[in-house]
């Protein structure tokens, strides 16, 4: 009876270890994705700052973002709102506008994002990213905040 108890004992545990393993690669990179995200974009058009704040919806690998793009050859500066999904390692993002861009090829460590983007459908190359995380949502809410307030411009422009 004795033997019977541990050899349940030791499944039982066995079972349980793989229950609580960690979470998958891409979860792993949706919550290093996860904050605001300061950088530039090159493109073959010319190259322009670029601020990205990713939320990601709760644990998962996926979430809502804001973009803002200051072009560096032109006054002026765009707001996008997009969707986020990971998926088999590459980072998926669907805009409000209906575009969908694929950040593919990429390294993502030590607060850095450097990678290619491509249009999702048609594979086109878009240009070179290279992001530096400037903070944690867990952390910092003020990007939050400042997304909203540019959310709000942007809507009241449409409405005009």
């Amino acid at each position: 009876m004795k033997k019977l108890t541990t050899i349940l004992t030791f499944a039982l545990l066995a079972i349980m270890s793989f229950s609580l393993t960690s979470c998958d690669e891409d979860q792993q990179i949706a919550l290093e994705l996860d904050g605001t995200w300061r950088g530039t974009v090159e493109s073959k058009n010319g190259s322009f700052y670029v601020d990205i704040r990713f939320y990601q919806d709760g644990f998962s690998r996926h979430g809502r973002g804001y973009e803002y793009d200051e072009n560096m050859y032109h006054y002026g500066n765009d707001y996008s709102r997009f969707n986020w999904t990971v998926d088999r390692g590459n980072i998926y993002l669907s805009y409000d506008d209906g575009s969908e861009v694929v950040i593919a090829d990429y390294e993502l460590r030590r607060g850095q994002l450097c990678g290619y983007l491509q249009q999702a459908r048609s594979g086109w190359d878009m240009g070179y990213i290279h992001l530096t995380k400037l903070s944690d949502n867990r952390y910092d809410n003020g990007y939050y905040d400042w997304a909203k307030k540019q959310e709000k411009v942007v809507d009241d422009d449409v409405a005009q």
